[in-house]
């Protein structure tokens, strides 16, 4: 083949997009929560401030306050099925500083996890996860609270 013929075909595919086509995600959020895969595992966290905590926000921003957040996470296996069984705690960081940690405790098709943080802002969760029978599982999300 020369040259000019494989150009032709090279630049004909980039236009086209055939060359450069993205793997689909294997799975997707289910419940409007930050998502990430580890190992053809999904894992989404829903984070929402616990119930009876509110209050009125320009009252809470004018005085130090810290946010009591429940951690929902959802685990799916590679065949994007529920997991409901294992063990795994979740580390909340901001910046490189740990601010809390909690076990993550099984609860239907999800688990869950409370921690106090030290104000609203943007957070890194580190979650470890063990399957039941299956190798340890490292998954980071980034959160805002609000």
């Amino acid at each position: 083949m020369n040259d000019r013929l494989t150009l032709s075909l090279l630049v004909t595919l980039a236009l086209t997009g055939i060359g450069s086509m993205p793997a689909d995600a294997h799975g997707k959020p289910e419940h409007g929560g930050a998502f990430t895969e580890v190992k053809e595992y999904t894992f989404e966290v829903v984070s929402k401030e616990q119930e009876g905590e509110k209050t009125e926000s320009a009252e809470k921003e004018k005085k130090p306050h810290q946010e009591n957040m429940e951690f929902t996470v959802y685990v799916k296996d590679p065949a994007l099925k529920p997991v409901t069984a294992g063990t795994g705690s979740v580390t909340v960081s901001e910046g490189d500083k740990q601010v809390a940690e909690a076990p993550l405790a099984a609860g239907g098709n999800a688990f869950k996890a409370k921690a106090t943080l030290p104000h609203h802002g943007r957070y890194r969760l580190a979650i470890d996860f063990t399957p039941s029978g299956e190798k340890p599982l490292k998954a980071k999300v980034s959160i805002n609270v609000d």
